[in-house]
């Protein structure tokens, strides 16, 4: 995998907890979100049980939507093709979840969720397909007829736990389906430790950790590959 290609298409942060039990909650909601359009140019819609805000902005012809989704018990905070790197995307999902705690008044969230996903050039070849079948699996053209003439789409799936950090880690490497020239890279975390008001903090620290293992573990993993024909 060429580590200089290595493109963010999607982060976000998802946080689940007991339902808020704060009275008016309406209002508090009004208030918060209110507060974030100011700030961050959001649009305000009513969703079931919740609120959901959403902008949106044309950005080397990509559409970047940064939203957010709240409802009783749980917050996400999205960016879909961002054109910056994880600081500016956490500067706004910060001010976010600060808002949260300020206005819903609530005690704490007891799971995080994390998701980068980036696209990249495989080494050696231009069909990431073939990248991940032959290279990385080291499968034949024979062994793969087996599934049929034409193969779409090639992927492997990691599930790494990390039990000294009470998290746990998913990993997906697969071809781009809308363009196989590319891989499509996910790592998903979960982290059981709960957070409150005033560790804030811990989930930027646990966020940039899903990241950083993305550009370095998965990267070294895919530098091995594809294999060298040995000597002999």
């Amino acid at each position: 995998m060429d580590l200089e290609t290595l493109t963010p298409v999607h982060y976000s942060v998802a946080l689940t907890g007991p339902e808020f039990r704060k009275s008016g909650l309406e209002r508090a909601y009004r208030n918060m979100f209110s507060e974030l359009a100011d700030r961050l140019g959001f649009n305000i819609f009513s969703c079931p049980d919740g609120v959901q805000a959403e902008m949106g902005k044309k950005a080397g012809g990509t559409t970047e939507v940064f939203k957010c989704n709240l409802k009783p018990g749980f917050l996400s905070i999205v960016q879909e093709n961002p054109s910056f790197l994880l600081d500016e995307f956490w500067e706004s999902g910060e001010a976010v979840l600060k808002s949260c705690f300020q206005h819903l008044e609530v005690p704490l969230f007891a799971k995080q969720q994390f998701v980068i996903r980036k696209t990249a050039n495989p080494a050696g070849t231009k069909d990431a397909r073939s990248y991940l079948a032959t290279g990385v699996c080291g499968l034949s053209k024979d062994e793969l007829s087996a599934l049929g003439p034409h193969i779409q789409g090639v992927g492997l799936r990691f599930v790494v736990p990390i039990p000294q950090e009470q998290r746990e880690l998913n990993i997906k490497v697969e071809s781009l389906l809308r363009n196989p020239e590319k891989l499509f890279i996910e790592v998903a975390g979960a982290a059981l430790a709960p957070v409150t008001r005033d560790q804030v903090d811990q989930v930027q620290k646990n966020l940039y950790k899903v990241d950083e293992y993305l550009s370095n573990e998965v990267y070294r993993f895919l530098s091995q590959f594809p294999r060298k024909p040995s000597a002999d």
